[in-house]
């Protein structure tokens, strides 16, 4: 199985819109994920669900899915923000692996309560404590017998965002630092960590640029990633979004993911973004992939 099993899949179509640039921006319940220190800045409370309810491509599901930790699930993300205090859920495990002699089930999910504070008038600070639980079953073929494990674990998130100007800033954040998950009959598994940072800037009103640098703990089998994206503001709510993924500095070779999405804002009482990211698979066809996300933010 792939070492960042407990890693999940980004979500939010806002954000993967934008080539998955958000931690200097984290403006929407999303924050808790992307950077916490930003559920400082929302003023409303809020309701919020994000999709991923469908994957277009002609590859077999098991190479889309062969270094995914999420599984088929639609459901990425739900969550609740009040007063700048988020309690979330989200599934970081929905893996299945099956061959000739045994099958593997995992299912994990993550259930945190985040919060924010204004540190001085230019820094926001975030943090995460969360709890996961799960279960794992190993299916033996051969002895035909099932072995069934249950799991907990712990882990904490750490963001801060430091406003440059009214219109610049600069998102750091680490998610599982640290991060243990033990397993009835098993020795327990540190959780790699996980870095951004980023800059985003607004140069008019309508225009919001970010770039972004991603990296994972060496105990990973992912590596690190750069983004770009941008939002316009078409007419008052309504967003069109861009975005590239690289494994590269971009000018050392192309990208290896492109993200296109769009949001609308009914008058201030409902949001819906939906995005598209786009990719190749490493396979002798090169299967391309389109990945659809959908999310509802609901204000209260």
């Amino acid at each position: 199985m792939p070492k960042s099993i407990y890693a999940g899949k980004e979500f939010d179509a806002k954000a993967v819109g934008m080539g998955e640039t958000f931690v200097s921006v984290a403006d929407n319940t999303s924050a808790s994920y992307w950077n916490p220190a930003g559920l400082k800045q929302l003023q409303r409370n809020y309701f919020t669900f994000a999709f991923n309810p469908y994957i277009a491509s002609s590859a077999d599901k098991d190479k889309i899915y062969s270094e995914c930790a999420i599984h088929g699930k639609d459901l990425l993300f739900m969550g609740i923000v009040i007063d700048n205090i988020a309690l979330t859920y989200r599934p970081v495990s929905y893996y299945s692996e099956n061959n000739s002699t045994q099958e593997t089930v995992i299912r994990a999910g993550k259930y945190t309560l985040s919060s924010a504070s204004q540190y001085s008038p230019k820094i926001a600070l975030g943090l995460n404590m969360s709890y996961i639980t799960g279960s794992l079953g190993i299916s033996d073929k051969l002895a035909n017998n099932v072995d069934l494990s249950y799991g907990y674990g712990v882990c904490a998130d750490w963001g801060i965002i430091y406003s440059l100007s009214e219109s610049a800033r600069i998102g750091f954040a680490a998610e599982n630092a640290p991060g243990y998950i033990w397993w009835d009959g098993y020795k327990y598994a540190q959780i790699p960590s996980h870095l951004r940072t980023g800059l985003s800037i607004t140069p008019f009103k309508w225009l919001l640029m970010s770039a972004e640098y991603e990296n994972y703990a060496t105990n990973s089998d992912r590596d690190e990633a750069y983004h770009i994206g941008m939002q316009q503001i078409l007419v008052n709510g309504l967003f069109v979004r861009e975005g590239m993924i690289s494994e590269k500095p971009f000018n050392k070779g192309k990208a290896s993911a492109y993200t296109c999405g769009v949001g609308v804002e009914v008058k201030k009482d409902l949001m819906v973004d939906i995005a598209m990211k786009m990719y190749e698979l490493d396979d002798t066809e090169k299967s391309k992939v389109r990945d659809y996300h959908l999310s509802v933010n609901l204000p209260f």
